[in-house]
């Protein structure tokens, strides 16, 4: 317990001090407990905009040690981005938030009154296997990657795939879809791609 904590300190003054040196900074936030799963991926992406970053240091179980240190951490990074974004930017960010979870929202409700994807939504429901959206906004535009996907049993083990994967424009409500073809995925591009 003693080494995680020292860890965390010593990554906390290494992070503060390479953040206030670098000319475009990365502020690193340490979260633990649950997400709101719901609202994560329209948080991610507003935090990527901002260059803040969400890193788990532990889960609903977390030593109260941690938790004050990521608290402690916390206190010396939000400083430093009311220093760049100003005294209300957790109100901007949350605004943002908001703003983007709506969007994604309205994509999801497209995309998911498209008869074969409700085919198949209800499918994977039925066999109490997980589906998921991944929507990804495309850099300068109104558009956004969004992919299909989801755990399936085969031979019995979980298998994550991508069904289908659509370029939505969400300023010209316009959904094309880019590939049906069912795709094994590495675990390790759960996230990005």
């Amino acid at each position: 317990m003693l080494k995680h904590l020292l860890l965390i300190i010593i990554t906390t003054m290494s992070i503060s001090t390479t953040q206030a040196q670098t000319a475009s900074p990365k502020y690193r936030l340490l979260v633990y407990g649950l997400p709101n799963f719901s609202r994560q991926n329209a948080e991610d992406v507003i935090a990527h905009k901002w260059g803040i970053e969400f890193y788990p240091v532990g889960d609903c179980t977390t030593p109260q040690e941690i938790a004050d240190s990521a608290e402690k951490h916390n206190t010396a990074v939000k400083a430093l981005i009311a220093k760049k974004y100003g005294r209300q930017w957790n109100k901007r960010f949350d605004e943002e938030v908001n703003a983007e979870f709506a969007r994604q929202r309205q994509i999801i409700e497209w995309i998911e009154s498209l008869d074969y994807v409700k085919k198949k939504k209800a499918e994977m429901e039925a066999n109490e296997e997980i589906f998921f959206n991944l929507l990804t906004p495309i850099p300068h535009t109104y558009k956004y990657d969004v992919q299909i996907r989801g755990w399936e049993k085969h031979n019995d083990d979980d298998v994550f795939y991508r069904f289908y994967r659509f370029e939505v424009d969400y300023k010209n409500r316009r959904v094309k879809l880019v590939s049906d073809k069912k795709e094994k995925q590495d675990d390790k591009r759960y996230i990005d791609g």
